[in-house]
């Protein structure tokens, strides 16, 4: 049976409990039976067939130590037990998200290097809110404008064309306004979540500029990998000014997490270096 017992931890979002069972025998079902200690059943669920056997469990008894009786049965009859015990936790948010770096764009044509993607990850069996996301420079090249202007933030949301390519997309949910692109940043004026005033907000090794989100509802879906930001820079301050290491600015972000059913606490990844 797996997941095995902790460690590692499990979340309160919903688990995959896989019971498989080895040898000649011709199987025919698995029982699964999960209590917590000091409380009550949990779960109990029977599954006919051949296996392995999927069960998907949700903790609804909140954190805590929990034990897993699974059984299975063959065709005469005869019966075996396995159990684990899963510790389930209330984890810091910021421990299922992650921001994958990338060299800014465009490479080529008038205007080079001005627009930074990033994608964000949730490994966790939960959804996550953005309630904020700041940005500053590491470090600005010599031959570098600085500050560098930033005028828009663009997110594109997993949902249509993502790995949960099965539901569909809900505008405010999903979709800062009606006019919603799902696969790619087809322009730089749809998805925007933010827009500068004036020239742009500054950013430097000295300034920072942050989005607060927590009015919006920017949501980053469970067990996925490829919801996107994409900063935009004026064009007469890109993030680089060539693609040699010396004419190359780093960037850095901060961006805040939270759940609103409370899965897990409120909190941050910090100094998440943007490019490689």
């Amino acid at each position: 049976m797996s997941p095995q017992s902790s460690p590692p931890n499990l979340d309160q979002g919903a688990n995959n409990i896989l019971v498989s069972a080895t040898g000649s025998n011709t199987y025919t079902s698995a029982t699964l039976v999960i209590t917590k200690s000091g409380g009550v059943s949990d779960m109990g669920a029977t599954i006919n067939s051949a296996g392995p056997w999927q069960f998907s469990w949700m903790p609804a008894q909140g954190p805590g130590t929990y034990v897993g009786t699974a059984t299975v049965t063959n065709a005469t009859g005869c019966w075996s037990s396995v159990q684990q015990v899963w510790q389930v936790v209330v984890p810091a948010c910021n421990t299922c998200a992650a921001m994958g770096p990338s060299d800014p764009d465009p490479s080529a044509g008038s205007h080079k290097y001005y627009r930074q993607q990033n994608t964000i990850g949730n490994s966790c069996s939960f959804n996550l809110k953005i309630t904020s996301a700041s940005i500053r420079a590491r470090s600005i090249c010599p031959t570098c404008a600085t500050p560098l202007k930033l005028q828009k933030l663009q997110f594109l949301p997993t949902c249509n064309g993502g790995v949960d390519a099965n539901r569909s997309c809900t505008v405010n949910a999903d979709c800062p306004s009606s006019t919603c692109n799902t696969t790619t940043f087809s322009t730089e004026n749809l998805n925007l979540v933010y827009s500068a005033p004036g020239l742009g907000a500054n950013v430097s090794t000295s300034e920072t500029a942050t989005v607060d989100f927590s009015a919006a509802s920017l949501t980053i879906p469970a067990n996925s990998s490829n919801a996107k930001f994409r900063w935009i820079f004026s064009a007469i301050t890109p993030v680089w000014a060539g693609s040699t290491s010396a004419l190359e600015s780093v960037l850095e972000a901060d961006v805040c997490f939270a759940q609103g059913a409370n899965l897990c606490s409120p909190s941050c990844i910090t100094g998440i270096r943007l490019e490689p």
